[in-house]
């Protein structure tokens, strides 16, 4: 896979590590967040060039955290997930700037394609 960094940023250490055992798997370099606020703390070292983004989380969500991300000229992408299938909260991400949009029943499914779409080739 890329040398490129990959973040995950979920509340839920069960789904950091499982996109992170399947991100191993891949030989793809990442790096996990239990929230928004520690990703925003942490990106300017870190520098991802992917991140997984869970929408809803305590204290900020996934959304606030993307119109940050966008707002201080983060360029990388940025895929949300959630485990609702909510039409509405994906026109929202998308407008506020997300790549793209997963289930979480079916992210651990497209992990090698999100890699392809959205990074640089080794």
């Amino acid at each position: 896979m890329s040398s490129a960094l990959v973040a995950i940023v979920d509340d839920d250490p069960r789904i950091q590590e499982l996109l992170g055992a399947e991100l191993t798997d891949l030989d793809q370099p990442h790096c996990s967040y239990c929230s928004a606020d520690a990703l925003l703390t942490d990106i300017n070292n870190s520098q991802p060039a992917l991140i997984f983004l869970d929408v809803l989380m305590p204290g900020m969500g996934g959304m606030e955290c993307l119109q940050h991300l966008r707002q201080q000229g983060f360029g990388g992408a940025v895929v949300m997930f959630s485990a609702l299938n909510d039409a509405e909260l994906q026109e929202q991400a998308k407008a506020a700037g997300a790549n793209g949009w997963m289930l979480k029943a079916a992210l651990f499914d497209n992990v090698e394609a999100v890699l392809n779409r959205y990074l640089p080739p080794a």
